[in-house]
């Protein structure tokens, strides 16, 4: 019987230690997502795009100077960070605050 406490807690001392250590491994990455910038859609109705391969068309939403930048390079790669991608109607937007060019 006094084994088997023994055990008990030990066992349970052990499941702790691990419950409340730290891992590295679990930081988070940054949004990041690379593809080559284009204006989709038509007159009075474009929109600056992110293209990434295969075929994946992502609506860039942020700061003017950020859009400014992807049309004035259109056709260029990027890489852009984001805050956050929403997905509506077979539609991804990313809220974009910085665009790198590659």
């Amino acid at each position: 019987m006094i084994k088997l406490r023994f055990l008990l807690i030990v066992i349970l001392f052990f499941i702790g230690i691990i419950g409340c250590s730290a891992e590295k491994g679990t930081q988070a990455k940054p949004n990041k997502i690379s593809g080559m910038s284009a204006v989709v859609g038509n007159e009075p109705f474009a929109r600056i795009a992110l293209i990434v391969y295969p075929h994946k068309v992502y609506l860039i939403n942020g700061p003017k100077e950020i859009k400014q930048k992807l049309i004035d390079h259109q056709g260029m790669y990027f890489n852009v960070k984001y805050s956050e991608i929403r997905d509506s109607a077979n539609v991804h937007v990313i809220n974009a605050y910085e665009a790198a060019l590659l």
